[in-house]
């Protein structure tokens, strides 16, 4: 797998107007287009890619919001980062290698932004995403997220 850099990093925001305003005042984040999803956010965009995306870590919509990413406990701080995500090349040789270390993983394709999408977590518990070009050729080798 050729690793291309770091994608995007996904923050479960308290408050997601006010940490949306902070990083667009702050930092010059400009508020973008986002996917359909099924719970409250915003992506956060720097040189026309998203690079933030915010969560609403507690909301209405929060059963939403942990089928699609996951359970986490309230915390905050460096906690509410959610996952890292890595954008690489070549699906297979990475699901094949996940299979031969017998590393568990899971994945998912969003039709909307072209994605393939596999998640593993480090041994800290940090969730790692790797967002790989969508074919319709891709194969599912882990277990398939909704």
């Amino acid at each position: 797998m050729n690793i291309q850099g770091i994608d995007h990093f996904t923050i479960r925001a308290a408050n997601l107007e006010t940490s949306a305003a902070f990083y667009q005042r702050v930092l010059g984040l400009s508020d973008g287009p986002r996917p359909a999803f099924r719970f409250a956010g915003k992506w956060l965009y720097a040189g026309g890619r998203p690079v933030l995306h915010l969560v609403a870590a507690a909301a209405a919509d929060g059963a939403e919001l942990e089928a699609y990413l996951g359970g986490r406990a309230a915390i905050s701080g460096s906690g509410r980062v959610d996952h890292i995500a890595l954008r690489g090349q070549n699906l297979m040789d990475m699901q094949m290698r996940l299979l031969s270390l017998g590393q568990d993983f899971h994945e998912r394709v969003v039709p909307e932004q072209g994605e393939h999408q596999l998640f593993i977590d480090d041994p800290d518990g940090v969730r790692i995403e790797l967002i790989f070009p969508y074919s319709p050729d891709n194969q599912m080798a882990g277990e398939q997220l909704p």
